[in-house]
């Protein structure tokens, strides 16, 4: 598809409302004519286009690299059950009660839902257990994995479960860590209401890029579109790619092998620039750390 860029301006485009407030326009300083003002669209480039489609009613995962981009696709999956469902209750799973308390803080201004709509926005979580009257009132939960399951496990008695129209399921590539387990229960006894229900439970998937991507949907019950996995050459920012593999069953034997060529990867793709390194655990994270310094003061460059 061809892509484009629109330019805006004139006198007062800092007055523009803007969601992030970085992205305001800054007052003008040059003094010019005010009426001259306007929207300039200009051609970019021409390029393979990668969208995806909101509309109807089927279950589909997203593999994104940007959180703004699952954000977004949450918010506009929302809208939309909003406009169609206007009785349906919305389920926001987040991995984490700190993500969970991000988006209510979010959902919850008055440039958002609750404000905007006044709908009800509530948290459901181990710091927060609203009553059931609360729950049965509201428009849109927000909650982690262990909670949801919890409540959801009598879903014959509560019926607020019941009348579940969408379930975000937010970093569901968590499938393969310790909580996949919950979310795998999570999945299918939803998908089990809706039969026994005969209603629709939608069921969206957010993540980072998946390498199986396919498995996921197939999981899901995702049949035809619905499955949107982009490949790691669409990141904005590029990214190059290096694996190195090494032997070992024993876990810190295996960790300490590993430092030293960490330390060559470092020295030979970025010398000059911060690097991040991930390791699996506190104590080992120390170690390594203590193994970087050694080898810098080894190469006579502490302080670099």
């Amino acid at each position: 598809g061809t892509f484009y860029r629109t330019y805006i301006s004139g006198e007062g485009i800092e007055h523009i409302p803007v969601k992030l407030e970085r992205k305001k326009a800054k007052k003008r300083k040059q003094i010019k004519n005010v009426l001259n003002t306007g929207i300039k669209v200009v051609k970019k480039e021409v390029d393979e286009y990668f969208g995806f489609e909101i509309d109807g009613n089927r279950r589909f995962v997203l593999g994104d690299f940007t959180v703004t981009h699952n954000t977004a696709i949450a918010e506009l999956t929302i809208l939309r059950s909003l406009l169609h469902y206007p009785n349906k209750k919305i389920v926001y799973i987040a991995p984490m009660k700190a993500l969970a308390r991000e988006r209510i803080n979010g959902w919850q201004r008055s440039t958002s839902f609750q404000g905007i709509f006044n709908l009800s926005v509530v948290e459901l979580t181990g710091d927060s257990t609203p009553d059931a009257r609360a729950l049965n009132q509201s428009h849109i939960i927000l909650t982690t994995p262990e909670k949801f399951d919890g409540v959801s496990r009598n879903w014959a008695r509560n019926k607020y479960i019941k009348n579940i129209g969408l379930v975000i399921m937010d970093e569901i590539h968590l499938l393969g860590q310790d909580r996949g387990p919950i979310l795998e229960v999570i999945v299918s006894r939803m998908r089990f209401i809706s039969v026994q229900s005969k209603q629709i439970v939608r069921i969206v998937g957010l993540s980072t890029a998946l390498s199986n991507a396919k498995d996921v949907a197939d999981w899901l019950g995702i049949n035809g579109p619905g499955l949107y996995n982009f490949h790691p050459s669409f990141r904005p920012v590029p990214l190059k790619v290096y694996i190195s593999g090494y032997a070992g069953k024993h876990y810190c034997p295996r960790m300490a092998t590993m430092n030293k060529p960490t330390y060559a990867a470092i020295t030979t793709h970025s010398p000059n620039k911060s690097v991040l390194v991930f390791v699996s655990s506190r104590r080992q994270t120390r170690l390594t750390g203590f193994d970087l310094v050694s080898f810098l003061v080894a190469d006579q460059s502490p302080r670099r």
